[in-house]
């Protein structure tokens, strides 16, 4: 791998360009100083997949898709065993390079190894069209797994196995009570922020065991803690008007913002 490939996934900016294709294993680069463990892939197409642990905080980006406006982006992900994952990543800079909503249960499904495909939504909202990607990822997973373990996420989880529910397209109202968080406080320097979730919906729309996947400015901000305080009493539609069934992974994003 490049060494300028290597520094825009670092900076998580940039527009990579990678010379090699998936060998044996992942790369692995440990930065002890910056307490971060990074595990990467590139490809001759121009794209580079990484897993990163970083203070605690795991990641899982991908670089060098096309450009795209906006704070998201559609990716629908296959996996070698043939489970579709799809749902909207977090895009950075001019969309290029995106972040998974759920590194902790993308991260364990990279494990298995094959080819990746991907579909890339070209346009923002996600309703136009896709460009495929496929990424034969390395057969072994040494220091995947040892990123994985950095971040205390490489051991099997229940939620593994569970669907994750994907909000048809064009639908509204998926929310009865609308999560309401309070700014935190130790961030109003800040102006804003975001806090990735996933929750198991209940009946009747409860939702259950919520937990953070990833947030902005390091946990210390609290945005996170802010997010799941104030899904505890929301609601979302039932499964007969159209939202998630009871036992599916509800995956979503709130965004922090102080009025002007």
């Amino acid at each position: 791998m490049r060494a300028g490939v290597l520094a825009a996934v670092l900076a998580l900016a940039g527009s990579p360009a990678v010379a090699q294709d998936a060998g044996d294993d992942w790369d692995l680069t440990v930065d002890d100083a910056q307490g971060m463990t990074l595990a990467t892939v590139g490809y001759s197409s121009g794209q580079t997949l990484a897993v990163r642990c970083r203070a605690g905080d795991l990641d899982i980006l991908i670089s060098g898709l096309p450009p795209i406006e906006g704070p998201s982006r559609r990716i629908e992900a296959t996996y070698a065993d043939g489970r579709l994952e799809s749902g909207l990543w977090l895009a950075a800079g001019d969309g290029s390079l995106v972040f998974s909503p759920a590194p902790r249960l993308d991260g364990r499904r990279l494990r298995q190894g094959g080819t990746l495909l991907l579909a890339v939504g070209l346009e923002s909202p996600p309703t136009g069209p896709l460009r495929q990607f496929s990424l034969d990822l390395p057969a072994r997973s040494a220091n995947l797994q040892r990123v994985l373990d950095a971040c205390g996420a490489g051991q099997p989880d229940p939620r593994d196995d569970l669907v994750r529910w994907v909000e048809p397209i064009g639908m509204s109202g998926l929310w009865r009570r609308q999560p309401t968080p309070t700014y935190p406080e130790q961030a109003t320097h800040l102006g804003s922020g975001f806090a990735t979730f996933s929750c198991v919906v209940g009946e009747e729309g409860r939702l259950g065991d919520c937990r953070i996947e990833r947030e902005s400015h390091a946990r210390r901000y609290g945005f996170g803690e802010a997010a799941v305080t104030s899904l505890r009493n929301a609601r979302v539609a039932p499964a007969n008007d159209g939202g998630p069934a009871a036992g599916m992974i509800l995956l979503g994003t709130i965004r922090f913002r102080i009025a002007p």
